[in-house]
């Protein structure tokens, strides 16, 4: 009796000093980064974090008799400091141990997925996902089937047949090598954003036909036309829906502006004029004039003059280059009409005489491409863009050559996941949205989802191609509503169908459904398509 009180009290004790560890060292995330040294805040949150892990459960070599004290501290938290202190733990941050780190974060997960579904599970998994290196599900194979469980908890949290299914599908995944590549990372260049890895993991929850063997069947993932496909639908269906396959008659400055915004680049704002009024005016106030940030516009819109007369007759056609050195990235394809016929325009100032010229010798570096069937904005048999795809010259003609300065140079003015970055700039060009912030949970908020209506409503502009304020809003409510498909709960998807079901047709299709989420609605029919 005396040495189990004994005991008792210990573990009192041993709970104590973990959830002031562990509040320590979220406290210190919340302080800028340093250069990794020892009085870096962050590497001493990492210290307090795994110092308050061996409190609460135990030395990382030894299994725990019991996760109970360790999910009880992490609840404490409440799901921000939960996420901050699972931060302190990334196995990537300067000075940390990748094995320690993720087997740190490894029991986090079985201490997550000994109980119920909460606010703090998800935060927890969500920045567990966000910071998880291939590696280290090559070393602890274990971690494959916790991660695959914890993430089957928190989409199904009240279904335990589901639940059991789709943690066996998700282990598969994760165990693949190719399923490693697609959700974690580890590409040539470790280059694949975050924004890129959540679209694919919605796109796996939104298709349960998609497994390890269908990702197998393509050694680079990223080529894979069940994963493109869907993103690249998502990404043409405002074109489709807002501004059609009709050419527009683009005059003088209208043609930089059209160009300028269709690569992602913002506007120069002239001095003395507020970027809100630039913003309202457009073309009028801002312009695209060249800029040693905007010389890939000036390029193309050269090239379509030349092609097109003074004032040429222009359809954006909205591509998607693919690859594992960079994940996705959206580009235009400018179709022009000439006394010949249609000619096109890419984003580095090329000119094509017709679509398959432009298929045969385009300069996109290795991966896959996927397009508008024909070169033309029409809807398929199912309501979404006729899509065609085909592996890129530079996929079978790389031997010898720089890939990697190819990429910055054929990819200009692409877009890569969530709108973060525009290639091949230097720096010199600020990015018109950045990408969501898993870790935080910001994608519960869904505010843009309402924002996209309210400027439908009053009278403004939601034409990405028009405005790209609307461009903006279109880029971070599909990367939020991405974030909802690959994390969000069954019943939570279906709440927010619910609530958003009054929205114009013209947004309606990233809202999308407990079935089918943001990026994810065509992914069976991706799937469907594939060879056996």
């Amino acid at each position: 009796m005396r040495l189990t009180a004994i005991r008792k009290s210990l573990g009192r004790i041993a709970a104590v000093v973990a959830e002031s560890l562990a509040a320590k060292a979220a406290a210190l995330m919340q302080r800028p980064a340093g250069n990794g040294s020892a009085d870096d805040p962050h590497s001493q949150a990492c210290v307090y974090a795994l110092d308050a892990l061996q409190a609460v459960s135990g030395d990382l070599s030894q299994t725990p008799t019991d996760y109970a004290p360790l999910r009880q501290t992490l609840e404490g938290l409440g799901p921000a400091a939960a996420a901050r202190f699972v931060q302190a733990l990334n196995p990537s941050g300067p000075g940390r141990s990748h094995i320690i780190n993720s087997k740190a974060q490894d029991r986090i997960l079985q201490a997550m997925n000994a109980g119920a579904h909460t606010q703090t599970t998800g935060a927890v998994v969500q920045t567990i996902f966000a910071q998880t290196l291939p590696s280290a599900l090559r070393a602890l194979p274990s971690m494959q089937q916790h991660m695959a469980r914890a993430l089957a908890r928190e989409w199904y949290p009240d279904n335990p047949t589901k639940r059991i299914a789709e943690t066996n599908r998700l282990a598969g995944i994760f165990g693949a090598a190719q399923g490693q590549q697609l959700l974690f990372g580890g590409g040539d260049d470790d280059n694949i954003p975050l924004d890129a890895r959540v679209d694919a993991l919605a796109i796996i929850r939104a298709s349960s036909s998609i497994t390890a063997a269908t990702l197998t069947k393509t050694a680079d993932p990223w080529t894979n036309r069940v994963i493109v496909g869907p993103l690249a639908q998502a990404n043409a269906h405002p074109f489709l829906a807002l501004q059609g396959d009709a050419p527009q008659t683009l005059r003088g400055t209208r043609l930089d502006a059209t160009v300028g915004r269709a690569m992602g680049f913002p506007p120069a704002v002239p001095p003395g004029v507020s970027p809100a009024f630039a913003q309202m005016k457009g073309a009028t106030a801002a312009s695209y004039t060249p800029s040693p940030a905007r010389q890939p516009v000036q390029a193309v819109a050269d090239q379509i003059r030349q092609l097109g007369g003074v004032d040429p007759q222009v359809t954006v056609l909205p591509i998607v280059y693919a690859s594992r050195r960079v994940g996705p990235v959206r580009l235009p394809l400018f179709r022009v009409r000439t006394a010949n016929g249609d000619g096109y325009v890419d984003n580095t100032g090329r000119s094509y005489s017709s679509l398959q010229d432009w298929k045969d010798h385009n300069q996109l570096p290795p991966g896959i491409v996927v397009f508008p069937d024909q070169g033309q904005l029409t809807r398929g048999a199912e309501g979404g863009l006729k899509l065609d795809s085909a592996d890129t010259p530079g996929t079978r003609h790389t031997q010898g050559r720089q890939v990697k300065g190819m990429i910055d140079d054929t990819l200009a003015g692409g877009i890569i996941a969530g709108g973060a970055l525009i290639i091949g700039t230097d720096g010199l060009a600020t990015p018109i949205v950045a990408g969501i912030a898993v870790g935080s949970g910001a994608w519960q908020t869904h505010t843009n989802g309402g924002e996209v209506p309210d400027r439908l409503q009053h009278g403004q502009s939601i034409n990405p191609i028009e405005e790209s304020t609307a461009r903006g809003l279109w880029l971070s409510l599909a990367a939020d509503t991405a974030g909802m498909g690959a994390f969000a709960s069954e019943a939570a998807l279906a709440r927010i169908a619910g609530t958003e079901g009054e929205a114009r047709s013209a947004i309606a299709w990233v809202l999308g459904s407990a079935k089918g989420i943001a990026t994810a609605i065509h992914a069976a029919a991706f799937a469907n398509a594939e060879p056996t």
